[in-house]
């Protein structure tokens, strides 16, 4: 490589972490009680475009990328022009962005941006500046436990912040992790657990981490390669969309069958059936008004992903989230990459309670998305590569 192809090569990877500097902090504050102004947020909003829009015209692809890369962009400028609903687009400009840099490169900048911002967010609730957020939070039939979400909107949220923070800290030390990061992890969530009693993170935390120690085992091979893609996805969209269809649309035995899966699910079924009943199913989406829910029906919170990105970014809108994430979990078997799969699997099993598939704030899955645009890049060491 020429010196000057080397220089062009390092801008392009600083143009990379700088987005993804950008676009963490565009996304950090989301479901927190530090509002960030509309004129900031769009600043931040053009700047990653910009950013993305200069990163590839510098990038070097295949005429079959390219016309793949083109696709999904047209793809996610209908969902914007449908929705106007601009997280679509940057979902996809997360995983174009990857070809700047790498995966390693990338989940630093990522976690290192989102744990100080935690962290602040953390500190700010604890100083009283920002509200502390203690609550009552339902678990169904189970009644209710007192939470704490130190400065997040709700605990779940704060739970899901250190999932993330877990999760992307995995990825990033991969087939380096040791038993000690095991035994700190464990503590981190189990304090996390005490603080805001959110049960559906702290299972799969312990979960992720038992596969992973286990991943080198057949068994465990055999179970992420047999189970990890058209399965899982299968069993987390009935779950999400035709079981809370049909507890909108049922009658007699059904219903009450419907009812009494509702409690145990903590009333997830019929919050995601409210959208069936409010808003219209779309090719490519459109706004789903969390105020009109609330007036609606007493509570504008969706606790289900896959039924939220649904009506949210449309049936082509999700079809194409689902199809990047199965192409991309088969490329990154092939290559070996069992912490990435699964890593992804508990952000795909997780999005069934919470909303966290269509959310750049709570899920950075979406940058192994680059496994289904580009080709034979493997872990994109030539990533850097210009035209």
């Amino acid at each position: 490589m020429s010196s000057d192809s080397s220089r062009e090569s390092s801008y392009i990877k600083v143009i990379g972490i700088i987005f993804y500097v950008m676009y963490t902090l565009k996304y950090s504050f989301e479901l927190t009680y530090i509002h960030m102004s509309n004129t900031i947020d769009s600043m931040l909003l053009m700047f990653c475009v910009v950013l993305a829009i200069l990163a590839m015209t510098m990038m070097k692809m295949s005429v079959k990328e390219l016309i793949v890369l083109i696709g999904i962009i047209i793809i996610g400028l209908s969902v914007y022009w449908s929705s106007k609903e601009s997280l679509y687009i940057m979902l996809i400009f997360a995983a174009i962005m990857i070809r700047t840099t790498d995966y390693r490169t990338a989940l630093w900048t990522i976690f290192i941006t989102k744990f100080i911002l935690t962290l602040m967010i953390v500190l700010l609730s604890l100083l009283s500046i920002i509200p502390i957020g203690h609550m009552l939070v339902p678990k169904g039939i189970f009644g209710f436990v007192m939470g704490y979400s130190l400065g997040f909107s709700h605990p779940n949220n704060m739970a899901e912040s250190v999932f993330f923070l877990i999760a992307a800290y995995l990825c990033i030390k991969e087939e380096k992790i040791t038993i000690y990061d095991g035994i700190v992890i464990a503590i981190v969530e189990e304090a996390c657990y005490q603080i805001t009693k959110s049960k559906a993170t702290f299972l799969l935390i312990i979960l992720m981490l038992l596969l992973i120690f286990l991943r080198n085992t057949s068994f465990i091979k055999f179970i992420i390669k047999k189970l990890y893609g058209i399965y899982i996805l299968l069993i987390s969209l009935v779950i999400s969309i035709l079981l809370p269809m049909i507890y909108a649309m049922s009658t007699g035995v059904v219903r009450s069958i419907s009812f009494e899966l509702n409690g145990l699910l903590n009333g997830r079924l019929s919050n995601a059936s409210h959208l069936y009943e409010l808003f219209n199913l779309t090719s490519f989406g459109e706004i789903v008004n969390d105020v009109a829910l609330k007036q609606r029906f007493g509570y504008g919170v969706v606790d289900n992903g896959y039924s939220f990105a649904l009506f949210n970014y449309g049936i082509v809108g999700l079809t194409l989230i689902m199809l990047l994430y199965l192409i991309s979990v088969r490329n990154l078997l092939k290559q070996g990459h069992f912490v990435y799969v699964i890593v992804i699997l508990m952000f795909l099993t997780l999005g069934i309670s919470e909303n966290i598939i269509r959310a750049p704030y709570m899920n950075f899955t979406m940058i192994f998305w680059y496994e289904a645009i580009f080709f034979n890049q493997g872990l994109n060491k030539d990533a850097t590569k210009i035209i």
